[in-house]
């Protein structure tokens, strides 16, 4: 149908036809600079965070015990008891007390224990009364921080 179009011009144009011949350029010439959009995909990287599994825990989840994870985890809720994953993410409702191990952690929330990791962040509503051992320490103004930091070298982590 849109081929009818471009290939039309004002001499072909019948005498009865309702538009004129501007019209129909106009209409063409907007159907040829209609995108067609293709829906975004991350690029594939093995072994990216994209590839890990992922488990949201919101702020209503209560835990008494252990809870490990080999995906990333996005903790809001509460427990009590160690907490295992690759990458952790305590938000800003999440409060854990026990011990935390992951290769990457980002606290937004509390945390009481102990914490091991080797790259931590702790973000403005950070509130942690922890003991650290992490070689990679970052801490952002207003985070609040009580307890010992033990930065080994990076290949000496677990």
């Amino acid at each position: 149908m849109l081929s009818k179009f471009k290939n039309k011009t004002a001499n072909d144009a019948p005498a009865d036809d309702k538009h004129s011949p501007s019209d129909q350029k106009l209409q063409s010439s907007a159907l040829d600079a209609a995108p067609t959009k293709k829906p975004f995909m991350p690029p594939y990287r093995e072994g990216s965070v994209t590839d890990k599994r992922r488990s949201v825990l919101h702020e209503g989840i209560k835990i008494e015990g252990n809870w490990t994870s080999d995906g990333v985890v996005e903790f809001g809720g509460t427990i009590t008891g160690d907490l295992t994953a690759d990458i952790l993410v305590v938000t800003k409702t999440g409060k854990i007390t026990g011990t935390i191990r992951a290769d990457q952690v980002m606290i937004e929330g509390q945390v009481i224990g102990k914490i091991f990791a080797k790259s931590l962040s702790l973000k403005p509503t950070a509130n942690v009364e922890a003991d650290i051992t992490s070689p990679t320490l970052s801490m952002d103004m207003g985070a609040k921080f009580n307890g010992a930091i033990s930065m080994p070298p990076q290949k000496t982590m677990i």
